[in-house]
């Protein structure tokens, strides 16, 4: 999913589903992000940035026959492929059945936890060989094609702030965000930046973030795969109550209304603002989210020019500065606009700051929507997006959030994100009459 009127290259954040397919709520939300994405495309300024400046796949079911058992009821983990043989419960049991676990199939470090002679009927079997089954072998060429330049890591050296991807495994449940490695306690070499970005994502969620092989060891999986050979920062997000909490949404197979009241909020109200600033950060996973994050943006037009609103939290770390980007990214080109803090100056970590933005002038180019510091734009009827982003003492810049310059509904930030529209009439004279 993007904006295909808008030329690439841009960075991508994949979404994979259902390779356990027992795990029924990985599709559910898999799907519902997509419909999510798809609905407000046009409304939300977030979602419109997203697709606009990133490429999202989702693939909501990567085992489809697999799941096609669990449909059923039966508590199928592995793909449906019975050509290993072997004495295996039909219909299938949940710790006896066929088929090949297709995480812990995939070619990175095949074997050095779940091994092959454990067993063809084992819930956990990895295949005769890496990538032995065709779903592996379709998600690697997939992912492959996605990230086309992307190198393994070098072991003692990171891959670098440029290094773009994002890519997350839903499972469920044990409410984690895991990320490398699974098969040894070591860290990678990326230890800490994936692990920012997993406490981020943590934060939305409320989930426990660890390296996977805390949760349990673990060897041939997706992630471990996708940032072994491809540099990409990948997670698993496993959803729902642990099973040592009692509670009714815990399990494999949960209510379908836990999707949505468990604990007050359900599993989506959890999971899609994770999900949301995954795909925000794909552009620099080992580098935005070590920056500050913009908690909320609000543009108040009763004012002429509009007045634009931030606040700014930058965790350990004061805030250095924050700008504003009119209708294009500074990657795009876009010219930085300064906002200035309300206290006075940037130096703790929480602030608040504002830019009068130059919104009323003659165009930089005729019949464009091209802006410049100082200048500004005639009031269109097609709605224009504010990024906004931080910088923190350290120098290091957080991820983009958008707000409208227009006619509309919806702000950016990760706690509250609003428009304000107040009515202004002016006088021919003035300048259009515009609400």
């Amino acid at each position: 999913m993007t904006n295909q009127g808008i030329p690439g290259p841009k960075p991508v954040f994949f979404l994979v589903a259902a390779i356990h397919p027992r795990e029924i709520v990985s599709a559910e939300i898999a799907t519902r992000f997509v419909a999510s994405l798809l609905a407000n495309y046009g409304a939300d300024p977030d979602v419109t940035w997203i697709l606009d400046a990133h490429e999202v796949v989702v693939v909501p079911i990567a085992n489809p026959d697999g799941h096609k058992l669990a449909e059923q009821g039966y508590m199928q983990r592995k793909n449906a492929n019975t050509s290993y043989g072997g004495d295996c419960a039909d219909p299938p049991e949940a710790g006896n059945h066929f088929g090949v676990d297709l995480n812990r199939n995939f070619a990175f470090q095949w074997g050095t936890v779940a091994k092959p002679t454990i067993g063809v009927c084992d819930q956990t079997f990895p295949g005769p060989t890496p990538a032995s089954e065709p779903e592996t072998r379709s998600l690697q060429a997939l992912v492959e094609s996605l990230y086309p330049g992307h190198t393994a890591p070098v072991v003692g050296e990171p891959v670098g702030e440029d290094t773009s991807g994002v890519l997350i495994s839903l499972h469920s449940y044990a409410e984690k965000v895991l990320w490398p490695w699974g098969y040894t306690s070591d860290p990678p070499t990326d230890g800490p930046a994936l692990q920012q970005l997993g406490e981020r994502l943590a934060q939305f969620n409320g989930y426990t973030p660890q390296q996977a092989v805390r949760f349990y060891p673990t060897s041939g999986t997706i992630e471990d795969w996708a940032y072994g050979t491809l540099g990409v920062a990948s997670y698993t997000i496993e959803i729902g109550p642990p099973p040592d909490r009692l509670n009714y949404c815990s399990g494999f197979m949960p209510p379908h209304e836990c999707l949505d009241i468990a604990n007050g909020v359900g599993f989506w109200g959890e999971n899609a603002p994770a999900l949301q600033y995954a795909a925000r950060v794909a552009r620099s996973p080992y580098g935005q989210p070590g920056g500050p994050q913009v908690r909320s943006v609000a543009v108040v037009s009763d004012t002429w020019p509009l007045l634009l609103t931030a606040t700014l939290d930058g965790g350990q770390q004061p805030v250095l500065a924050a700008e504003a980007y009119i209708g294009k990214a500074p990657w795009d080109g876009g010219t930085p606009l300064a906002l200035e803090p309300l206290d006075g100056a940037f130096d703790s970590p929480l602030e608040q700051a504002q830019l009068v933005v130059p919104w009323h002038g003659a165009p930089a180019t005729a019949g464009t929507d091209q802006w410049v510091a100082g200048g500004g734009r005639e009031p269109q009827n097609e709605p224009v997006l504010a990024l906004v982003r931080g910088q923190n003492a350290a120098g290091t810049w957080g991820p983009m959030h958008a707000a409208w310059l227009s006619d509309g509904a919806g702000g950016g930030g990760d706690d509250q994100v609003f428009w304000t529209w107040l009515p202004l009439m002016l006088a021919p004279e003035e300048g259009p009459v515009y609400r």
